[in-house]
């Protein structure tokens, strides 16, 4: 394959659903201070997906954005952002107006929507870190790290 051939195929390729979103929110001043990233399964969010939609998250396209230094206008400055692009249906999921996910599709039969849980925080994206990080002196964290560190003790071979 030739250089030219290659960079055609990869000019080709989809734009991944993070940078999509990413894309559609640059273009709208002013947008609050925000982070876009794929949906953990092992996340909070991967869960409400499962119990308000009935799919997980490796069936669906699923991205979050979340907001800092807000408030609960950042979901529909969002949503509006949206809809530039995409039909939106947004489905409440907590009752304080913190979290909201958005069904988003080019329109209402499409068969392949993607999902966007939207949510926000008063505070900046630093008191947010600062308040969620863990401890890493826990014997917890310790004893993880150590466990991750002694990888050449481990018997790679149960038959010897």
């Amino acid at each position: 394959m030739t250089f030219k051939a290659l960079v055609s195929k990869l000019t080709q390729t989809e734009e991944s659903p993070v940078a999509q979103i990413r894309t559609i929110l640059s273009k709208v001043a002013g947008f609050p201070e925000h982070q876009i990233y794929k949906i953990n399964p092992e996340s909070h969010w991967a869960t409400i997906v499962k119990d308000v939609l009935g799919v997980t998250v490796e069936e669906i396209t699923t991205v979050g954005v979340t907001g800092y230094a807000t408030d609960t206008s950042f979901l529909e400055i969002l949503k509006g952002a949206l809809e530039s692009e995409y039909t939106v249906h947004t489905l409440n999921v907590d009752d304080q107006g913190w979290r909201q996910i958005l069904v988003c599709g080019k329109g209402d039969d499409d068969p392949r929507p993607l999902i966007v849980c939207g949510n926000w925080y008063a505070e900046s994206r630093q008191a947010v870190k600062a308040r969620f990080r863990t401890d890493t002196n826990t014997p917890e964290a310790t004893s993880k790290a150590e466990a991750t560190s002694n990888a050449d003790e481990v018997d790679l071979d149960p038959f010897e």
